[in-house]
């Protein structure tokens, strides 16, 4: 596939009044609330996940296209020929769906690696041994989750390495905070109490120029002449789409601000020129619900929303951006971002910023369950992006 990079973790770097800290990692489970057992007729929904094929293979291809001396060097395959390479085998779709069909489900779709079913309560906790619960998220949605907290994999599914990511409550979390407000007069001129204190006013704004100040990036003035080319181009990220996943929206209002504004008093104020100095547009952001989105902008993941935006967009101006707005950051809505980034392959590279520990997938954080097959999935996800 085209995507040359999926990049996780934290973006470096504070725009408004935020920053970063790293929270300490909590248990495998998110803060959900348990509204009560499941109507047993009630519809789900979900997806099983089978593992990639020719393992070898796929990893050698994956070290050729970013060789330059390799025959392979940016050669990269669509969402069909990557599934027709290396996704599952057609035997084991075809037993999947059989049992999928026994057990009273409806096989709704096929993607590369996984098949998406429907069916009632009833047969979910029958074929996958759990007591579903009606939970509410942090961001508001309702799910249907294991009151076990995880599947037990029916012997045909279990032989074949498949995943069910949903019906679990395991959550990644942002890592951006909010500071508060500097109140005048409380910090010593000339002194700075923390990363908030860029101003000694009212509030605190670190732009998008002043992480590529620090970090040396060339201004977007600049030029240089392509290879292969005889006239010299501004270094931008003209023509370059990047994705942004997170579990909320924008305001487009922020964008703008980030790229065109004035703060400060005299003589100490920071000026956004963007549109002036660049002689480009504000770039647009396209927002792409996944499995309905996570609702109005505003929620706890906002924060990391905007800074990811602007970050992004103010370190390669000109570039485009989709966002690709999941409900939550359970793993489930992960995975179905993830997903709908590599079958669609309309970015050319991802930024997902949040994260958790891979220890709780371990047996010892799970009442003796192991989880790590949902990390498998991610890795596969990973090499389609790649």
């Amino acid at each position: 596939m085209k995507i040359p990079s999926l990049v996780t973790g934290a973006m470096i770097g504070a725009l408004g009044v935020m920053s970063f800290t790293l929270p300490h990692e909590a248990s495998a489970a998110s803060q959900v609330e348990v509204l009560g057992a499941a109507d047993q007729n009630a519809m789900t929904h979900f997806n099983v996940f089978l593992p990639l094929t020719h393992q070898d293979t796929l990893e050698q291809l994956l070290k050729d296209q970013t060789d330059s001396t390799s025959a392979n060097y940016h050669h990269w395959l669509t969402p069909a020929e990557f599934k027709e390479q290396f996704g599952p085998s057609h035997a084991d779709m075809a037993t999947t769906t059989a049992a999928l069909k026994a057990a009273g489900f409806t096989v709704t779709g096929e993607k590369t690696q996984s098949l998406m079913a429907q069916g009632p309560v009833n047969a979910v906790e029958k074929m996958f041994t759990v007591h579903l619960q009606l939970v509410k998220s942090e961001t508001g949605k309702t799910k249907f989750a294991a009151a076990e907290r995880h599947l037990t994999m029916p012997d045909a599914l279990a032989s074949l390495g498949a995943v069910v990511p949903e019906f679990t409550t395991h959550s990644a979390h942002v890592h951006s905070t909010v500071l508060g407000p500097i109140v005048k007069g409380t910090v010593p001129e000339g002194k700075a109490s923390g990363p908030g204190a860029r101003f000694s006013t009212a509030d605190s704004f670190y732009y998008a120029n002043d992480m590529r100040e620090a970090y040396q990036t060339p201004s977007f003035v600049d030029e240089i002449v392509p290879k292969h080319e005889r006239h010299p181009a501004q270094i931008a990220g003209v023509g370059v789409t990047i994705g942004i996943l997170m579990s909320s929206t924008i305001d487009p209002d922020d964008v703008a601000l980030s790229f065109n504004s004035t703060i400060g008093v005299p003589p100490v104020q920071d000026v956004q020129a963007y549109s002036a100095h660049s002689k480009l547009p504000v770039p647009t952001v396209t927002v792409q619900e996944v499995e309905g989105g996570s609702g109005k902008f505003g929620n706890f993941a906002a924060a990391e929303a905007s800074l990811d935006t602007q970050m992004s967009l103010g370190t390669a101006p000109g570039a485009q951006e989709i966002l690709y707005d999941i409900p939550d950051l359970n793993d489930d809505s992960i995975i179905a971002g993830y997903t709908e980034i590599d079958e669609f392959n309309a970015v050319d590279v991802v930024s997902s910023s949040f994260g958790g520990c891979e220890l709780d997938y371990t047996k010892p954080y799970n009442n003796g369950v192991d989880m790590t097959g949902i990390l498998k999935v991610y890795h596969d996800l990973f090499r389609q992006g790649n």
